[in-house]
Order: C-alpha cells, then sequence, then structure tokens
C-alpha cells in the first residue's frame, strides 16, 4: 500500500474520530522504497531464438501465442483464447459457400 494512500485512511480516521492523529507524516524518512533493478527474464536474443525455434521444428501456433503474449503482455490463456478463436473464425470463412448436403 502507498504511502498516500495509507496517510489518506488515517486522516479520514482522525475526521471520524476513531483516531487522534495522522502517524504517517512522522514515519518520514523510515518509509523507503526499496532500490531494485529491472531484471528480464531472457534476453532479446533469447526471444528470437525460441520464436525462430518454436516455428521451425513445426509449432506455428505456439510461436504465434509467444509472440502475441511478448508483443501485448497478454497472459498465456488469453493468447491461447484468441488464437482459438482466430482458427475458429477462418474455419468459418473457408466453409462458407460450402455445399452442406
Amino acid at each position: 500500500m502507498s504511502k498516500a494512500i495509507l496517510s489518506a485512511i488515517f486522516e479520514s480516521a482522525v475526521v471520524r474520530d476513531p483516531a487522534e492523529s495522522n502517524p504517517i507524516p512522522n514515519l518520514r524518512g523510515l518509509l523507503r522504497v526499496p532500490v531494485s533493478e529491472s531484471k528480464a527474464a531472457m534476453t532479446r536474443e533469447q526471444i528470437q531464438g525460441l520464436y525462430q525455434a518454436l516455428r521451425g521444428q513445426g509449432y506455428p501456433e505456439a510461436a504465434l501465442c509467444f509472440r502475441l503474449i511478448t508483443q501485448t503482455a497478454c497472459r498465456p490463456g488469453e493468447a491461447e483464447r484468441k488464437l482459438l478463436l482466430q482458427k475458429w473464425v477462418s474455419y468459418l470463412d473457408d466453409t462458407e459457400g460450402v455445399p452442406t448436403s
């Protein structure tokens, strides 16, 4: 929870009288955000290599899902559903005009 949100909660409590004061301003300097370094799980070259390997070894659907995930940050299940929907729509388009009897 952010410092601003906590402060707003305590300010509300002071106004409604369950608390006598807001302790958050007194914590200045004690609540520090840890410094973190952004660390990618895979390098650009590793991502490209995996994509090419999936395509080259006969897994085009997996490659498309992987590409969708890396370009949109969607969840794997969302990418899979999108691919299945796309295949179903493509199937329906292909079957239009095909006689049913």
